[in-house]
């Protein structure tokens, strides 16, 4: 039992990785492709995307996942399954109009198209309903098939797209022909789920279970909203304020970081519901070997990564982006340090969300947060993009090492690295 889950885990761990890899290697292509001030315009509207979209992939595939995979009978017609798929199809579009309404806003502050509203605006509900259908078949059981429809086809087919514009077209890719390629690559990518359930036979909706759900999501929206908006928001800022190169500078870096957590993200599909099950059976000490088990595992796994980009940046972001990225080498090692200690802290956001901690990782959360943005406005009017990276750096380091202490004072669970 234990080498079958084990090896489930390296199964998911390599079509994340595989999934990662084609997200990387998309980043590589276009700043090469678009050159630097058009990365920068388009890594910019991806952001707008990515913080637009937190509400709608935050809460309701985590709600999805662990009441499909509860041991109610699935013939039941009017059991908590079929319920939680007809809520969180009715859930996401509304939720999909508050996204839209911060896009227009953005636009209009930008002084953008309603056109690229628009695409932004479909981008952000396709991928959304994407991660809806992944999390049913994750809930079913089909968790490779799930991940790999979810994160490898819709890149596989941008690439095709992109292929196609520029050798059968001799197209001159602009972020609008880019976005629109990728929007094209999402929407093919929906045909390519078979979920299969009886949802639209369903005639009696619980309510009560759907305004329990409703509320659930609040926690997991917030916590990642505090979380990953770091990010994006650093991006979007210094493509605004400042000048599109700086943007892509910092974009390439965040990127590239990226894949030293490339371990710790791969499993945690597959491990989440481990803790859930160790946590609630009270099996402390089975919780604490496997956490430790993982972090090493996440630790080890990316020492190479790390000193490549400590004493070989600069080498590594010519040879990957191309020399026009080559001073972003001391932004890409502030970033690197903050994921080291991410790395050696442990996954607490993965433990606390699994036990029971949301209310005080949504604190924790919210006190960075608030750190990034006191830092990052008075750090970037004296280093750039540098600043930037710096409070980055600070929440990071800040969250998960305050969550970690958190974490052992409450349940009794080391996540930090350890040697026993």
């Amino acid at each position: 039992m234990v080498n079958k889950f084990y090896s489930k885990i390296f199964s998911s761990g390599a079509v994340n990785i595989v999934g990662i890899m084609l997200i990387a290697l998309s980043g590589i292509v276009l700043a090469r492709i678009l050159g630097v001030e058009k990365y920068g315009e388009y890594a910019t509207y991806m952001s707008i995307v990515a913080m637009a979209i937190i509400p709608l992939v935050n809460g309701i595939p985590q709600i999805v996942i662990r009441e499909l995979a509860s041991k109610e009978p699935k013939e039941n017609l009017s059991s908590r399954k079929y319920n939680v798929i007809a809520w969180s199809r009715s859930f996401l579009m509304f939720l999909c109009v508050p996204s839209a309404l911060f896009v227009l806003v953005n636009s209009w502050w930008q002084g953008t198209s309603y056109i690229m509203s628009a695409i932004l605006s479909t981008i952000i509900i396709t991928k959304a309903e994407l991660f809806r259908r992944g999390a049913i078949l994750t809930g079913n059981g089909r968790v490779i098939y799930a991940q790999t429809l979810v994160k490898i086809i819709p890149m596989i087919l941008f690439f095709l797209g992109l292929a196609i514009a520029v050798l059968a077209f001799d197209a001159k890719l602009n972020e609008k022909s880019t976005l629109m390629i990728f929007l094209s690559a999402l929407v093919a990518s929906l045909f390519f789920f078979r979920v299969k359930n009886k949802v639209f036979l369903l005639k009696n909706k619980n309510k009560s279970l759907y305004s329990m759900w409703s509320k659930s999501v609040a926690p997991f929206v917030f916590v990642a909203a505090f979380s990953l908006s770091v990010n994006e928001i650093s991006i979007i800022l210094l493509g605004n304020l400042y000048k599109s190169s700086h943007a892509a500078m910092l974009s390439v870096s965040i990127q590239s970081v990226n894949l030293i957590t490339l371990g710790m993200i791969s499993i945690n599909s597959i491990i989440s519901p481990k803790i859930a099950e160790l946590y609630s059976s009270e099996q402390v000490d089975k919780l604490q070997d496997l956490i430790t088990k993982i972090t090493k595992i996440s630790f080890f796994i990316s020492i190479p990564i790390i000193y490549v980009f400590f004493f070989h940046g600069e080498i590594f972001l010519s040879y990957v982006f191309g020399d026009e990225y080559r001073s972003a080498e001391a932004v890409l090692a502030i970033l690197t340090v903050s994921q080291v200690i991410n790395l050696i802290t442990g996954p607490v956001g993965l433990v606390a969300n699994m036990c029971g901690l949301e209310r005080m990782s949504l604190k924790i959360s919210g006190i960075s947060f608030v750190l990034f943005m006191i830092f990052g406005f008075i750090l970037v009017y004296f280093y750039g993009p540098l600043g930037f990276a710096i409070s980055i750096a600070i929440n990071v380091i800040f969250s998960n090492v305050v969550m970690s202490k958190v974490i052992y004072s409450t349940i009794g669970v080391k996540t930090w690295l350890r040697y026993k």
